[in-house]
C-alpha cells in the first residue's frame, strides 16, 4: 500500500505541534520520524563546553584568545560572551532512521505549512577536520552549511586551538558566519575551503541534521558524542 503525502506529513505536523501537550499521544511522538522542537544549535567539537552557532555581529568574527595565555591567574577565562539572541536554533528530530531522502524531501518541501518559525533551518551540513597543529596540541576546525526551506544558507565556521600545555583548559577559538548564500553557491564555498590539513594525524568527520541526510556516504557511522549530531562519518584521508 503506497501512503500519500497526506499521510506521510500528518504524524511530521502533529509531533512538531503537540510538542508542549502533556497527553500528547505516545505513538505520534515516539514511532515516526517528527519533528518535537528546536534547541540552540551547536558545534560538534570535543569540548568540555559547547560552543553556539551564533551569527557575530557586523559579520564579525567571535573570537576568545585566552589560550595563549600561559598563565590563568588574574585572567577571565571566558572573555568572549554568547549572545542567546544571535544563535541559529537547530531542528530536534526524532526517529530519523524511519525516514528515506523521499520522505525527506517531502518534509522539506513542505516545512512552511507545519507552523514552524521561519528562522530555524530545515538541514544542517557539517564537516570536521581535527589534528595536532603542535606538537600534541590539538586543533580542530568545523564548518557547517545551515540550509532554510528556501533554499537561503550560511557557511558557519568554529576554528579550536588548544591552548599551550600549561593552560590547555582554556582553548583559543574563532567563530565567523558567511552572509546568506543560495544553497548551491554555499556547497562550492565549502568545497572550496574544505582542503587538506597539514595538521599531524588528521580525521575528517561529516555530519547531518536529520542523520538520515548522510545516507550514501561512503564510510562507517558511529554514534555521535554530540548532542544535536546523531551518527558521525569518519574518514582518515582528505
Amino acid at each position: 500500500m503506497i501512503m500519500s503525502h497526506q499521510e506521510i506529513l500528518v504524524p511530521f505536523f502533529l509531533s512538531w505541534n503537540l510538542r508542549n501537550t502533556v497527553n500528547a499521544p505516545a505513538e505520534v511522538i515516539t514511532d515516526r520520524f517528527g519533528l518535537i522542537g528546536a534547541r540552540p544549535g551547536e558545534y560538534p567539537v570535543d569540548d568540555w563546553e559547547p560552543y553556539f552557532l551564533e551569527i557575530p555581529q557586523n559579520g564579525d568574527i567571535k573570537k576568545d584568545l585566552v589560550g595563549r595565555m600561559n598563565k590563568s591567574y588574574n585572567q577571565e577565562l571566558r572573555n568572549a560572551r554568547w549572545n542567546l539572541r544571535r544563535i541559529v536554533s537547530l531542528p530536534e528530530y526524532i526517529n530519523p532512521g524511519k525516514a528515506d531522502l523521499a520522505v525527506l524531501k517531502l518534509i522539506v518541501k513542505h516545512w512552511r505549512e507545519f507552523q514552524i518559525p521561519d528562522d530555524i533551518p530545515v538541514l544542517a551540513i557539517a564537516i570536521k577536520c581535527k589534528g595536532n597543529y603542535s606538537d600534541i596540541r590539538e586543533a580542530q576546525c568545523i564548518q557547517i552549511i545551515l540550509v532554510w526551506n528556501d533554499g537561503t544558507s550560511r557557511i558557519t565556521t568554529l576554528e579550536w586551538f588548544e591552548g599551550p600545555l600549561e593552560d590547555c583548559i582554556t582553548p583559543e577559538w574563532y567563530i565567523k558566519t558567511s552572509g546568506l548564500l543560495s544553497f548551491e553557491d554555499a556547497v562550492l564555498k565549502m568545497r572550496s575551503v574544505c582542503s587538506k590539513s597539514s595538521w599531524d594525524k588528521p580525521v575528517y568527520s561529516i555530519l547531518t541534521l536529520p542523520s538520515n541526510l548522510a545516507r550514501g556516504l561512503i564510510s562507517e557511522a558511529t554514534d555521535s558524542p554530540y548532542k544535536q549530531w546523531n551518527l558521525e562519518m569518519r574518514y582518515h584521508n582528505h
